[in-house]
């Protein structure tokens, strides 16, 4: 229910003409399949909306442009497992992703202040944000250019959120107490 509110009200503002359309073809189409031919239809897809509803919702809900429902500020995001990273964590792998599926990590830092993340393999159809800090920032797009993180310490808290149709995305994650070259 709360994906329909997102997906009608301001956050995407598709509004109650665009339920109905997904409705109709629900029908003969099944819901995934329904939802990604109508959001297809404009400027998006179910798999980077899917994506933007789980960031939204759990780790930006304090941010004006993700409220789309009024207590949404008392959601506290889901109790994650923290992956520590050091200076030999290999890459991150995100599996058996499937349509209407994210995957969420939950990155700590060992001591470096300076990280980058890049996607090094992924299907053509994903969609990767992250979060810093967990502190419902604004999040930033992952892609194969290289984002990078600086200044960051110890109690820094980065989470990933991924999505694809199907296959596994791969993410690199590199620390260094120096500034990257």
């Amino acid at each position: 229910a709360l994906f329909g509110h997102f997906l009608t009200g301001p956050a995407r503002g598709y509004g109650a003409d665009f339920m109905l359309r997904v409705w109709e073809l629900f029908v003969d189409r099944g819901a995934a399949t329904a939802l990604d031919e109508e959001l297809r239809q404009g400027d998006a897809n179910l798999t980077s909306t899917w994506v933007e509803f789980i960031t939204g919702t759990f780790f930006n809900g304090t941010e004006s442009q993700y409220q789309f429902y009024a207590d949404q500020t008392l959601l506290a995001p889901p109790q994650l497992d923290e992956e520590v990273l050091t200076s030999s964590t290999p890459p991150i792998l995100f599996d058996e992703l499937r349509q209407a599926r994210a995957g969420v990590k939950l990155l700590g830092l060992a001591g470096p202040s300076n990280v980058k993340l890049q996607i090094i393999d992924a299907p053509p159809d994903y969609t990767a944000r992250v979060v810093l800090d967990s502190g419902r920032r604004t999040p930033f797009n992952l892609s194969r250019e290289p984002w990078f993180g600086t200044g960051l310490h110890s109690l820094s808290k980065l989470v990933i959120v991924t999505g694809a149709k199907r296959g596994p995305i791969e993410v690199l994650a590199v620390v260094s107490d120096t500034s990257f070259a």
